[in-house]
């Protein structure tokens, strides 16, 4: 660099360094306003209220473990608050029963970022194009999801044979993305959602799978979600969707080493009442006796309230009763908030 372009450089940086100096106070503040995006009574519970916007999330696990399913729910509730969402699909095999089987989930209102007919994207070029979209000022506020960090691939490896000898390049290029945005998004509010695969550790220490896309990305994470393990729902002997184990293992709202059970019921997405009602139990919110369960709190919102009311005879009825009721599923919510602080 020429010794003129220097002294323009340092002339520019001593006259807006007045810009990059703020009070603590100002910066507390500005945290202190950010919102909570909900997924689902459940991982809410463990998360300590939601994903902050403004924050990275990391959702890892094996395949077909519900992971993709789970950030689907997360744009719709996203949606829902009038929020955009930009989804970078490297993997490219979104499914029909993925895009349709989330209640509420508005595809107009779903950009998605995927390599053109005939052509392969690299990943330096999926993840300037992401890098663009989210400066862009229409999309501050934006739910990112990058699906999967896993099968993204460097330029290098496009144009020549995979050589065996040479170090994975795409952990550099991932810790450069986050290095370059970790910046940008606490100021655009957006959620970047990385979505990763648990692949063998061949080191010989520590666990036996280990997160994609090296420690850098794990490292940028305020919120790191693992799927522990994923069951079918059964009832009635019929299979209608996923119970899914969460390890939390940070939150950017302060909590982590906690576990949250997830229950997916296909075609309709993450089942808030069906969580609802386990944890409401956990915490004595719903009483159980054998196959009956009652509502005790109704009590203090009915004023012609009878314990018979509210009493029902196995889960079905009562959940049925709920879903009903919107007004007793937000009475429970309100009730469970108590656990929250």
């Amino acid at each position: 660099m020429a010794a003129k372009d220097k002294e323009a450089q340092l002339k520019k940086l001593r006259k807006d360094i007045g810009k990059c100096i703020f009070k603590a106070s100002e910066i507390y503040e500005e945290k202190n306003n950010l919102k909570n995006i909900k997924v689902s009574p459940a991982l809410d519970f463990s998360l300590n209220g939601g994903i902050q916007e403004g924050s990275w999330v990391s959702v890892i696990g094996m395949p077909k473990t519900g992971k993709t399913s789970t950030v689907l729910q997360i744009c719709a509730n996203a949606q829902q608050e009038g929020r955009k969402v930009i989804y970078l699909d490297a993997e490219g095999r979104m499914k029909k029963h993925n895009l349709g089987g989330i209640d509420g989930l508005d595809l107009d209102n779903m950009e998605m970022i995927r390599a053109p007919e005939g052509s392969i994207l690299s990943a330096e070029e999926f993840l300037t194009i992401l890098e663009t979209m989210i400066q862009q000022p229409e999309n501050a506020g934006a739910v990112v999801v990058i699906d999967s960090v896993s099968s993204l691939i460097p330029k290098r490896d496009i144009e020549t044979m995979v050589d065996g000898e040479r170090r994975p390049g795409l952990p550099k290029i991932l810790g450069d993305f986050t290095r370059r945005m970790g910046q940008v998004i606490p100021r655009t509010r957006n959620v970047v959602v990385l979505i990763g695969h648990l692949i063998a550790n061949t080191s010989g220490y520590g666990k036996k799978n280990v997160a994609d896309g090296g420690i850098k990305i794990q490292y940028q994470a305020d919120t790191q979600i693992e799927v522990k393990k994923s069951d079918p729902w059964l009832v009635d002997g019929s299979k209608i969707g996923q119970i899914i184990t969460w390890t939390i293992k940070t939150s950017s709202l302060g909590a982590s080493g906690t576990e949250a059970v997830g229950y997916f019921r296909y075609n309709r997405g993450l089942d808030g009442i069906q969580e609802m009602i386990e944890l409401a139990e956990a915490f004595d919110v719903v009483d159980k006796a054998g196959a009956w369960y009652a509502l005790p709190f109704m009590k203090n919102h009915d004023d012609d309230y009878t314990e018979k009311k509210y009493k029902f005879q196995g889960v079905s009825k009562l959940y049925n009763y709920i879903e009903e009721n919107p007004n007793v599923m937000e009475l429970l919510e309100k009730e469970m908030k108590v656990f929250l602080t």
